[in-house]
């Protein structure tokens, strides 16, 4: 990949995360709060593939590979704190269970309280990503 290209990729996840985020908030809004979770988890998702992209070359192929990497490369090294590994795994795992779980239901206080966790996770991505 050449760098245009990798330019193009970055600032594509960057837009995907921004986008998913948007999603999320419309589809709380509208009471689908399995989808909202869905988005919410992709918001942080594209985000931190970007992020590793930009810092270290790394492209993942699985969802567990990408949180490896990130805690691996941003958390055991403090250059963030764990909360932040902390709630992505806490959104993987929500949207997985809303995904493909049977009479999993999101309730409106989870995502009241995981939508500015999410915003806040994504600024701080954005912060080192631009650094």
């Amino acid at each position: 990949m050449n760098k245009s290209q990798e330019i193009a990729l970055i600032d594509f996840y960057i837009e995907s995360s921004e986008k998913a985020l948007q999603s999320a908030k419309s589809l709380y809004d509208l009471f689908d709060n399995n989808a909202a979770m869905n988005r919410l988890y992709y918001s942080c998702y594209y985000v931190v593939f970007a992020l590793l992209l930009v810092k270290h070359k790394i492209r993942t192929k699985t969802h567990s590979g990408l949180l490896n990497m990130f805690s691996l490369h941003f958390v055991k090294t403090n250059i963030l704190d764990k909360r932040y590994a902390d709630l992505f795994v806490t959104l993987m795992q929500r949207r997985s269970e809303a995904d493909y779980g049977d009479f999993v239901i999101i309730t409106n206080d989870e995502l009241e309280d995981l939508i500015p966790l999410t915003e806040q996770f994504i600024q701080e991505i954005k912060r080192l990503i631009n650094e």
